[in-house]
């Protein structure tokens, strides 16, 4: 083969390789701009004809390693009525709305704000469902957020802002952003600057800091990062700037999403307590925020339930808390069920979401006890189904 032939063929590789390269980059800008067109779609809002009272229903959002993220409405009070038998396991009604899944547009976070439910996928895009009562409900894409987030966690403060944050702090990127709502009804995006993490030169060296709980205070947002301490944010209303404050070098004994209860006076949220069989696990708690540092006043053990152990074997995600008022609360769990081990050797081969609901009131001598303690129900998952979180509904 001569130097020419030789020649020709590299040729015609470098040009077959740059032709693939923009063929796929063509392809994912084709993708990204069909995704964004089927967000801007209305979406049909079952149940046009019903009656609906504003707050009576608690979102949940599923994720499904087939048909991406979707959104499920269930009311308030199937969850908190008591039959007698408990209801047997029910299916998943149907969504209100789906997220399929793609290059770009993939929403594992989710939530309320105001009448709004926002999305954020990882790559930084945004959806915003309007949940506009009787009739229609309206999809749209939101603005960018200008960073990706590899599991993004979003807290609503108030009824026009959420802080959008990852959940492992990564040097030399933002990892913080504030979503605040315009006169129009949009949204637009706000950069936060990074927490005083660590010392100089620390923050690089150290591994990624987690963060282990969150919750809203008035119209600052607390964020307890494992390692290096609490902080609360002052997201800026009315234009002005967000800025950070070190509460202390204590993290919240808590995990996840936390509410601080006004008409109770101590934050709940999901902490340690003695398990049914000994060991520790993760129980409905009260948190003193006004102590320094904070401390758990009451946990109650009993809001972990014995059959989640007796039954089935637990899944890797630790339980989900919200809150839907009047100091009632709703526990859920994704468990494995349905077990075939020839086939998946061990591993379950369907997961179900399992709620408890549970109220908290005060004594006439001023102490917190569990009032209510409602029996579980099972709700299953698609095959596909891989992860389940109830979001926190907006609380006027």
């Amino acid at each position: 083969m001569d130097d020419s032939t030789r020649e020709r063929r590299r040729s015609g590789r470098a040009r077959a390789s740059l032709k693939c390269a923009v063929c796929v980059t063509c392809q994912l800008n084709e993708h990204k701009a069909t995704e964004t067109a089927q967000l801007n779609t209305p979406l049909p809002w079952p149940g046009p004809n019903r009656r609906r009272r504003r707050g009576g229903f608690v979102y949940a959002v599923v994720l499904d390693d087939k048909e991406g993220s979707l959104v499920f409405r269930f009311r308030r009070k199937d969850l908190f009525s008591d039959d007698d038998p408990p209801p047997a396991p029910r299916r998943f009604p149907r969504p209100v709305a789906h997220f399929p899944r793609g290059y770009y547009y993939v929403f594992p976070s989710s939530t309320v704000c105001g009448k709004q439910i926002l999305g954020v996928s990882p790559f930084g895009a945004t959806v915003v469902v309007d949940d506009g009562g009787p009739g229609c409900s309206a999809m749209r894409a939101g603005p960018e957020l200008g960073t990706t987030m590899c599991q993004p966690i979003l807290l609503p403060v108030g009824d026009d802002m959420v802080l959008a944050m990852a959940d492992q702090a990564q040097p030399g990127r933002s990892n913080f952003a504030v979503m605040r709502r315009l006169p129009g009804g949009g949204w637009h995006v706000v950069p936060v600057p990074e927490p005083p993490l660590g010392g100089p030169g620390d923050y690089c060296r150290k591994p990624a800091p987690l963060v282990t709980a969150y919750m809203t205070i008035g119209r600052r947002a607390w964020v307890s990062i494992a390692g290096e301490g609490a902080f609360s944010l002052d997201a800026g209303s009315g234009g002005g700037a967000a800025a950070w404050r070190k509460e202390g070098s204590w993290e919240l004994p808590l995990h996840g999403q936390a509410m601080y209860v006004r008409e109770l006076g101590v934050a709940i949220g999901l902490g340690r307590g003695p398990g049914p069989y000994g060991g520790v696990v993760l129980c409905l708690c009260a948190c003193d925020v006004e102590a320094r540092p904070p401390v758990i006043r009451r946990s109650w053990s009993e809001t972990f339930p014995r059959e989640l152990v007796d039954v089935h074997s637990p899944d890797d995600y630790p339980g989900n808390l919200v809150y839907v008022g009047d100091g009632r609360f709703c526990i859920s769990w994704v468990i494995g069920v349905h077990h075939d081990r020839p086939k998946t050797n061990g591993m379950p081969a369907r997961t179900a979401v399992v709620t408890m609901a549970v109220r908290l009131r005060r004594s006439a001598v001023g102490e917190l006890q569990l009032t209510e303690r409602g029996k579980l129900r099972y709700h299953l998952m698609s095959p596909h189904g891989r992860r389940v979180y109830f979001v926190q509904p907006h609380i006027p």
